[in-house]
């Protein structure tokens, strides 16, 4: 088992503790904890707080914010932030209006689905 105090241990710990926030609805304290995580790149942190901030959980409502954020994540092919891409882009929220790109993001999106399908589930 992981050292607390490694660099390794404190993301997963970060998260851990943002999801009991969560599930608690205290939503300042679960920003907070993954706002730590995504610092450090986790992907599902990057996708949380985005949705945090697309709903104003626990921060200021903000959808330039929480597009930066799914992006990151879209780009390390997280298929819900993916999704979420494709809707921002393709209405304009946070940011530009392109439908070209929104459906690359919605393209991508279903292609991972698609292998992920694929994948025979171990026994």
């Amino acid at each position: 088992m992981s050292d607390p105090g490694t660099p390794q241990s404190k993301p997963a710990a970060y998260m851990t503790e943002g999801y009991k926030a969560l599930k608690n609805r205290h939503y300042v304290e679960a920003a907070r904890h993954f706002e730590q995580a995504a610092i450090f790149g986790l992907v599902e942190a990057q996708y949380e707080l985005g949705q945090l901030y697309e709903k104003g959980m626990g921060v200021r409502t903000d959808s330039t914010k929480a597009r930066s954020l799914y992006e990151k994540a879209a780009n390390q092919n997280h298929i819900q932030a993916l999704e979420k891409m494709a809707e921002f882009v393709s209405e304009g929220i946070g940011g530009h209006r392109h439908l070209d790109e929104a459906k690359q993001w919605s393209d991508k999106a279903q292609s991972l689905k698609d292998e992920k399908a694929k994948t025979p589930l171990l026994p």
